[in-house]
């Protein structure tokens, strides 16, 4: 109650009386008698001032002496003078501030009176932050600094901290533990970081602690971080796989997939290569990354093989940590033996006790999907052809070889393990566009050693398609950003008639296509286990990983030889299909497509083909043509593989105008308003009835495209060979076609960038030319040699057929 009073005769002196006594002095000129005495007073106990240097008087009313002070010694702030008596003012100077806003009191004092002026200056608003929110740290006790970022100077004096402990429960506990320790200690702020120190965790579980820095500025806002601290139960560690490497002679890099609990301090662990012998310094490069190990390793030039060792450690201000076992790596001093044929081709027979390499085996002995197995009679397959048949590609994977034993019992090989194999008496040889190499000759005597290997121990390569080389064939290869063209039905669209129960056709290609206009067949053998097991195909992107391999396939190939593509891929276990199973990972959209899986054909007002997703029209160019539901071979089971109205054919056509010399041509419009990148037609077809005589249809075909309808272009690389299907011909079908294919083939054509966003486009799948397969029991030779003609009896004509139709584009 007396403070409260004082203040009310205070300011009833200062707002009323003091003015009015101060105005009779002035008008009468006469002293204040000595008697009447002024309480000590100021005009206001806060000033706010702006960050631009400057100064301000402070005016104090007393009737008496009176000091003054700062309520501490800042170097930013003065006063004129440090004791006074009556009304005279003090200056109080101040610089500018490039900081925060920062405060400091000035004080009076008289008798037992005190008065204080707060003088606040404006700055920047405070900056407070870690450089890390959260960390996990191991069970060994350690010295640890996290950047602090601030903008405060001499104010991080003012931070405070306080640490809240925790113990993270197991999922058997009933309850959460009590913390048992404060196991943070010499927590210090600095002006750029925090340090502070770790007890080792001796307890069975993890715990944290939550360490919150605080400061409070002049406005007496409230500005604060944390940092949570995780510490395991292990000590520190890092494992890696591999967990040694060996490669050979070449230049190369190597990388192994990195495991640690060590969070930010990876970047401190400090990595030692140690030599063996005289030769040194052919490692560098060595990079810790989060999850890879990575490092150079120079060309073996020291006429030998050498090994070295790589350490691990982590310093501390306590000593340091080893987190790891070293890292080994062996570098043979094996010959290229590809060097021995100078030519784009050739073969030779290295007699030479002491020539042998060492690699990785990437295929597998018992496998059924290594090879294409050929024909030796119409109706018969050498199947030991996959049997005999290895790959096995350099330590360090930047080349492989294709081996063939002379018997299948010689091939032992198993995935993975790693094999010195001896060339003495075997052959080399060398195929050129791709260039490609195969040692043959092979007995179980060549193989010298065999070491059981995982998945783990393969040096792998991931790559575009657009990236593979012929350096990568008979290399094990990751495609990545991948998916399938037309995934419509199993990995085997066939008649299983003549693929699976018969011995008339081994082999099927399915395309493969990523974002980047890129394509490639992959290779299924008939007697792959998972290639019509009931789940279909995966129709999102993803990875696939398997042998690159280059293959001739007469029954599918673009050209009569059976060019499918100038690599291939041939997958060895489903899993390493690893593609996403819906379409809304895809990189791609379909425009339009036509593909009849509901057994139905829809048609236009025009009377053309309506197609089964978008918008657009389907019709064969020549007048007589018909067109109905027939066969299609993409069920999901091998006894399940025939839908019987799920595929269009156009028949009763030549497929060619004789009149003016052209082809007929199966005629798709649509539009493409809003299509992206890498535009593509995608379609599946064959020809022929399944029998033996409307099989003379045009083998040669081509796509052409017009935004007019009228004048039409041919597509560059677009010609492709059509097969008619397979049948049986005489006794047992001893005489059938080796040209014929037992279901429906891929075709992939990527379309000029100039039909993008056009409210019309119309594509041709037009005949080329005249030739056909020479007749139904033609060889692979003789497959192209016969000629369509317009006296030609009608029932020798073969109807085209399509499984799908789609137009595509990048999202």
């Amino acid at each position: 109650m007396k403070n409260n009073l004082t203040d009310s005769i205070y300011k009833a002196w200062r707002t009323g009386i003091l003015p009015l006594v101060t105005a009779l002095l002035l008008l009468t000129g006469c002293e204040m008698d000595s008697d009447m005495n002024l309480p000590l007073n100021v005009d206001s106990n806060k000033y706010t001032l702006t960050s631009d240097a400057g100064s301000t008087q402070v005016r104090i009313y007393s009737t008496g002496e009176w000091s003054v002070r700062l309520s501490e010694d800042v170097e930013w702030a003065s006063i004129n003078r440090l004791n006074g008596s009556g009304n005279t003012p003090v200056l109080f100077k101040y610089g500018a501030n490039y900081g925060v806003p920062r405060t400091v009191d000035i004080i009076f004092t008289r008798g037992g009176l005190e008065q204080a002026v707060r003088m606040t200056q404006e700055g920047e608003d405070p900056i407070l932050s870690l450089e890390e929110s959260r960390i996990e740290i191991f069970s060994n006790p350690w010295d640890l600094r996290i950047g602090l970022d601030n903008n405060l100077r001499e104010d991080y004096k003012q931070i405070r901290d306080t640490i809240v402990y925790s113990v993270i429960p197991d999922e058997d506990d009933d309850e959460t533990p009590e913390p048992d320790e404060e196991w943070i200690e010499n927590l210090a702020v600095g002006t750029d970081a925090v340090t502070f120190s770790t007890l080792k965790n001796n307890s069975p579980r993890k715990r944290q602690a939550a360490i919150t820095l605080t400061y409070i500025d002049a406005k007496e806002k409230k500005h604060a971080v944390t940092l949570t601290v995780t510490q395991a139960t292990e000590e520190a560690c890092m494992t890696f796989t591999p967990y040694r490497a060996k490669t050979t002679r070449k230049a190369t890099t190597i990388k192994a997939e990195l495991k640690h609990n060590l969070g930010s301090l990876l970047g401190k662990v400090v990595c030692t290569p140690t030599y063996e012998g005289a030769s040194a310094d052919w490692i560098e490069n060595i990079t810790l990354e989060d999850k890879v190990l990575s490092f150079d390793v120079k060309e073996n030039d020291s006429e030998g093989p050498r090994s070295a060792s790589i350490a691990f450690s982590l310093p501390g201000t306590a000593g340091e940590l080893t987190p790891a076992a070293p890292f080994v790596v062996e570098q043979t001093y094996e010959a290229d033996y590809r060097t021995l044929i100078k030519g784009e081709s050739g073969q030779v027979v290295i007699n030479n006790p002491e020539a042998s390499f060492e690699g990785i085996v990437i295929s597998d002995k018992d496998n059924a999907n290594v090879e294409t197995t050929p024909n030796t009679a119409r109706n018969a397959t050498d199947y030991t052809v996959n049997a005999k048949t290895a790959y096995v590609q350099m330590l360090d994977g930047s080349y492989g070889y294709r081996l063939q034993f002379d018997a299948a019992d010689d091939n032992t090989l198993k995935r993975y393990s790693q094999v010195k194999i001896s060339l003495n008496g075997v052959t080399l040889t060398k195929e050129a566009d791709p260039e490609r190499y195969t040692l043959s000759g092979l007995t179980a005597a060549n193989i010298v050693s065999q070491t059981p290997g995982t998945a783990s121990d393969l040096i792998r390569k991931e790559k575009s398609i657009g990236q593979l080389t012929d350096e990568d064939i008979y290399t094990y290869v990751s495609l990545r950003e991948v998916e399938f063209a037309l995934p419509d039905g199993s990995y085997t669209n066939v008649n299983e008639g003549y693929f699976g129960t018969a011995n008339h056709t081994s082999c099927v290609p399915r395309t493969l296509c990523d974002k980047d206009g890129g394509a490639i067949s992959m290779l299924v053998n008939n007697k792959t286990p998972w290639r019509r097991d009931g789940s279909g195909m995966p129709k999102g992107k993803g990875t696939l990983s398997g042998v690159i391999v280059h293959d001739l396939q007469p029954r599918y190939g673009y050209t009569n030889e059976g060019y499918i593509g100038r690599y291939s891929v041939r997958v060895l276990e489903k899993e390493e299909i690893d593609l996403a199973a819906s379409e809304s990972s895809s990189n791609r959209q379909t425009l339009v497509e036509w593909n009849w899986n509901n057994a139905e054909v829809r048609t236009n007002a025009d009377g053309t083909i309506a197609p089964d997703r978008g918008n657009g029209s389907l019709w064969c160019t020549d007048p007589a043509a018909k067109y109905l539901l027939d066969n299609e071979y993409n069920g999901l089971t091998t006894s399940a593989g025939l839908n019987s109205k799920n595929a269009l054919k156009f028949e009763n056509t030549y497929w060619w105008d004789f009149a003016e010399n052209t082809g007929y041509a199966v005629a798709l419009k649509f539009s493409t308003e809003g299509a992206g990148a890498n535009l593509s037609l995608n379609f599946t077809n064959s020809q022929g009835n399944a029998g033996g005589t409307s099989i003379y249809g045009p083998v040669y075909w081509q796509v052409e495209y017009s935004t007019d309808g009228v004048n039409f272009t041919v597509l560059p690389e677009s010609g492709f060979c059509c097969r008619p299907f397979v049948y049986w011909q005489g006794a047992g079908g001893k005489d059938l076609s080796y040209c014929a294919v037992p279901g429906y083939a891929d075709r992939v054509f990527i379309l000029p960038d100039a039909l993008r966003n056009r409210p019309e486009v119309t594509l041709l799948i037009k005949a080329r030319s005249t030739q056909c397969i020479a007749s139904n029991t033609a060889t692979v030779d003789q497959g192209d040699t016969g000629t369509i003609t317009s006296d030609m009896a009608a029932n020798k004509r073969s109807p085209m057929r399509f499984g799908t139709i789609a137009v595509k584009s990048n999202k």
